[in-house]
């Protein structure tokens, strides 16, 4: 961020004056210690050859808000199995976190649909940084449908002879259950 400073005046007005923030030139982050935002201690001094004068006072720097969005568009809906690869970004300096559940899991970055309905909420935040406050972004939806699936039926040419046939069926993805 841009450096933070606090006003100065004099009496009489318009002296000169050496501003300090904890011995230094004027910060631009949070000070944080011991995990909590603390206060500069300020010191400003004249420097003029006729008037001699000092005073202190602290300035504290809050943490801004940050937003949270998905920089990805979720789809509509989702066959089972299907995946999904959800980005999202902060204007804060936390770090951001990418989750999902109910018909859904997430792993390695990606979402993928765990059953052939109900409803899958992606979510996304990021944590408190130094300087800024954590914040989520609006969850996504995705509504999880069953996938297609494609069924083979070997045909075969058999005599009658009384007893019960059968063919030989297959699908894809394999082992599911026919009837």
């Amino acid at each position: 961020g841009t450096a933070k400073s606090v006003s100065v005046s004099t009496e009489p007005s318009g002296l000169k004056v050496n501003t300090t923030y904890d011995g230094a030139v004027a910060p631009t982050n949070v000070k944080i210690v011991g995990g909590a935002v603390t206060s500069y201690a300020v010191s400003a001094t004249i420097e003029d050859p006729n008037y001699q004068g000092s005073g202190s006072g602290t300035l504290t720097i809050t943490k801004a808000s940050s937003t949270t969005t998905f920089t990805s568009t979720a789809p509509a809906s989702l066959p089972y199995h299907g995946a999904y690869t959800p980005t999202a970004s902060t204007t804060g300096d936390g770090t951001v976190t990418i989750g999902a559940s109910g018909s859904c899991a997430f792993s390695g970055g990606v979402v993928t649909i765990t059953s052939g309905s109900g409803e899958c909420s992606v979510t996304a935040a990021a944590g408190e940084g130094n300087n800024y406050l954590g914040s989520s972004a609006s969850p996504q939806s995705i509504t999880a449908t069953k996938a297609n699936a494609t069924v083979t039926v070997t045909s075969a040419s058999l005599t009658y002879d009384g007893t019960a046939k059968s063919v030989s069926v297959s699908t894809e993805p394999s082992g599911l259950k026919v009837n």
